[in-house]
């Protein structure tokens, strides 16, 4: 089950975090930036990974999605640049 929670500003959302728990074996949370649509992925390895240029429309299937680590892996992973911001 996931828990959502959010910052709205004029319309848009400034931050939106989702906290997986038992959702996937990969990403533990995950925290949107709407106005620089910058994704922020925590694995369950405590690594951390930045995708840029993620559309809202993203966001929002991959948190409405059934399994976000699928939804994560067919429609995130490899399709936006990213960079890994922990060792």
């Amino acid at each position: 089950m996931a828990r959502l929670f959010g910052a709205k500003n004029k319309d848009k959302h400034v931050v939106d975090i989702v906290y997986l728990e038992n959702d996937s074996s990969w990403l533990k949370q995950m925290t949107y930036n709407g106005l620089s649509q910058i994704l922020m992925a925590l694995t369950t390895h405590g690594a951390v990974y930045a995708y840029a240029q993620v559309p809202p429309n993203v966001w929002k299937g991959l948190k409405n999605s059934i399994s976000k680590g699928e939804f994560f892996h067919d429609n995130i992973k490899d399709k936006y640049s990213y960079c890994r911001l922990t060792a």
